[in-house]
């Protein structure tokens, strides 16, 4: 299948053919988490904040969104509640786990 979304010209028109009836029959989805492990990116983004409940962090986040959805790409949000351990645990599991692009920390 993989050869197939992928144009790889060793798949005939054949089979190019029943694979994509059956993608379109069966309403498949290629998985993101198995595709980003095979081209090393997940169009995300981490955006970590002191706290989602001040007034002025909403409009910063929303155009980072707006600006990511621009160029495909998802945000994930990390509120750290003004707590120095919190932000250390955040940084650490987005480094062990990968899952990133890159990180934005929105700072006071």
């Amino acid at each position: 299948m993989s050869r197939v979304l992928n144009n790889h010209p060793s798949v005939s028109e054949e089979t190019r053919k029943k694979v994509l009836d059956a993608i379109k029959e069966l309403d498949y989805n290629p998985n993101a988490i198995a595709r980003s492990l095979k081209v090393k990116s997940t169009k995300s983004i981490g955006v970590m904040i002191p706290d989602i409940s001040s007034a002025f962090y909403p409009d910063i986040v929303r155009g980072i969104e707006d600006i990511a959805n621009e160029y495909k790409y998802n945000i994930i949000l990390l509120n750290t509640d003004l707590k120095r351990e919190k932000e250390k645990e955040a940084l650490i599991m987005l480094k062990e786990k990968r899952q990133m692009e890159f990180c934005l920390l929105v700072i006071q």
